[in-house]
């Protein structure tokens, strides 16, 4: 297994025809055994790429083995960069949530306040 997505009480290899959202829904960590042959470690990438552009959120961690190969610290490297965009996203879509319960709120308020006058 190059890429495993361990959950509570299950791991599971990465499938690459699944929808990788469905894959990590409830998965703790997600550990990335760098082999420079593994074409399912490309397809796993630009599945993270297109969660981070989407919007996405991923509550896993996720770890990479660069298994002392140049190509896997710069695997490393960009996948620590790609969980701090779906970090963003995850403080982005917290704030949307808070913005919109704050004006809910706001506009329960003003109706209180007009129905006096």
């Amino acid at each position: 297994m190059c890429i495993k997505i361990i959950k509570t009480e299950t791991v599971q290899e990465f499938d690459m025809f699944k929808p990788l959202d469905d894959q990590i829904v409830g998965a703790k960590e997600i550990l990335i055994d760098f082999d420079p042959l593994d074409k399912k470690i490309d397809n796993f990438v630009d599945k993270i790429e297109e969660m981070a552009q989407n919007g996405t959120s991923c509550q896993a961690d996720i770890k990479v083995n660069p298994n002392n190969h140049l190509n896997g610290l710069k695997l490393e490297r960009h996948m620590e960069r790609l969980k701090k965009k779906l970090d963003v996203n995850e403080v982005v879509k917290g704030l949307c949530l808070f913005h919109s319960s704050a004006e809910q709120k706001l506009n329960e308020l003003s109706e209180m306040c007009v129905g006096k006058n």
